[in-house]
């Protein structure tokens, strides 16, 4: 059987074919040619050759301390753009092509700047041009769950470690969370709940006023969507139909019937749909011991045990593998057709670097939504890596240092991604993000010791450059 982890090859060579037949560069960012080609003190590649630089500098800051980081573009002739960012000490120096007139632009998220454009001249006889600086006022951090009181709710996963360390940043921000209830964690064996950790975190939504989102009553092949017990009977034979259904009744009447009126929305089947069964039925061991009707009879007794809760289905890569999407939405539109309780669609929404298109969100949205279902973006992050990075990891080195230009590039996507998404905000009713940290996101363990930065808050939970582009509309 296949699993998500052991058929990323073969998903990387399909997302390869993608990026091919649409013309996407399979890295992010983009190989630079100018990597291995040193150039002198005065001169900057462009393109793979060297060439002389004439330099503007300056500096950016606040209240006379220096701002890191800031990124700062001057264009002009010959129709080139020269970027750069700002030292520990808050100073920049950009290189341009020839002399001539320059508009010099500095771009921070989280300042006003009190003039954010400068019109240079850089006369011939000069090879710098210094003095242009910048003076910004500091932005107080606002809540996303206020600016996006009258877009959609949003928030997070949280997970313990947010509620011990940083308790305030879900309380400012978050209009939604969601808890994990996977059902190896809670349901480790046949007559044993372990609801300690949910518990917690529920209880700490409700006492904050915070919708909760739980997640997930059934799951696909993930190993913390199942336990071992689950498939076999007491002689350690494959269960029965008869016997997946009393097992799978029981679970959904005791966790649901446990936060009947505390968990609002639950996503009640995860990710049924396998990648290379895009052109046919589902294949998990649910289907195989107790039917393709499972996903039906999931959502029935979640229904029946909690008839208040808004029911999810959950999937993921439905933005930019149309054969995938096509069959979440013919499974949906099915269920719908005989009168299942299903009330909306979980569209996890993880940005991938050559793959994933505004389009392809856009038109997801647009689809599930023409069902008359409620789209919620429920597993919301940007990895640094390119797809093709993330199903074949082996291929390329890890990235060490998150860098300014990674900031900024992710920013900038972010930026774009969102103000598409706040154009469907009559159909959206929710985006989380699948965590508040950078230390504790999913992707910092998923490839072992691999680090990456897909989130709006660093590992101090302090806000980037990212959480700005989400904010600043």
């Amino acid at each position: 059987m296949f699993t998500r982890k052991t058929s990323h090859v073969w998903i990387g060579i399909l997302v390869l074919s993608c990026m091919f037949l649409m013309g996407q560069e399979p890295y992010w960012p983009p190989p630079d040619p100018c990597s291995s080609i040193p150039c002198g003190p005065n001169e900057i590649c462009v393109e793979g050759t060297c060439v002389p630089c004439i330099y503007i500098s300056g500096t950016v800051q606040t209240n006379g301390v220096g701002l890191k980081g800031v990124k700062i573009s001057a264009s002009g002739p010959p129709d080139f753009e020269g970027i750069a960012y700002t030292g520990d000490d808050g100073t920049y120096s950009v290189c341009v092509l020839l002399p001539g007139e320059y508009t010099v632009t500095v771009s921070e998220w989280g300042y006003t700047f009190l003039e954010g454009m400068k019109v240079v001249n850089v006369p011939e006889s000069q090879q710098e041009v210094t003095g242009v600086d910048f003076e910004a006022i500091s932005s107080s951090v606002p809540s996303l769950g206020e600016k996006y009181r009258d877009v959609f709710p949003i928030g997070f996963l949280i997970q313990s470690q947010d509620v011990a360390n940083a308790p305030e940043v879900i309380t400012q921000h978050a209009s939604m969370v969601t808890v994990q209830l996977y059902f190896r964690n809670i349901h480790p064996e046949e007559n044993t709940y372990n609801f300690a950790t949910a518990d917690q975190l529920i209880e700490f939504a409700n006492s904050n006023g915070i919708p909760v989102r739980g997640h997930s009553l059934i799951g696909g092949n993930a190993s913390v969507n199942y336990a071992d017990w689950l498939w076999v009977d007491e002689n350690g034979m494959d269960a029965t139909r008869e016997l997946m259904i009393e097992r799978m009744r029981n679970h959904i009447y005791t966790v649901v019937g446990r936060y009947k009126g505390k968990v609002a929305c639950w996503d009640v089947v995860n990710e049924a749909i396998n990648d290379f069964t895009a052109y046919g039925p589902p294949l998990n061991r649910w289907s195989e011991l107790l039917g393709e009707d499972y996903v039906e009879l999931a959502f029935q007794f979640a229904h029946e045990a909690d008839p208040d809760a808004l029911l999810f289905y959950n999937d993921y890569n439905l933005d930019w593998y149309p054969s995938k999407r096509t069959l979440g939405y013919n499974l949906l539109q099915d269920l719908l057709q005989r009168n299942v309780p299903v009330h909306g669609i979980g569209f996890q929404g993880r940005w991938m670097h050559g793959i994933s298109t505004i389009s392809g969100f856009v038109d997801t949205i647009d689809l599930f939504s023409s069902l008359g279902l409620q789209v919620q973006i429920t597993e919301q992050d940007m990895s640094v890596y390119s797809a093709l990075a993330f199903y074949l990891p082996f291929l390329f080195p890890p990235v060490e240092t998150f860098t300014d230009e990674m900031a900024h590039r992710q920013a900038e996507t972010y930026d774009t991604l969102f103000s598409a998404l706040r154009s469907r905000k009559d159909s959206i009713t929710g985006v989380i993000f699948w965590g508040i940290s950078d230390d504790t996101s999913w992707l910092r363990s998923y490839f072992g010791t691999r680090l990456d930065w897909p989130l709006l808050f660093d590992g101090n939970y302090e806000p980037k450059h990212a959480f700005w582009a989400v904010a600043n509309f």
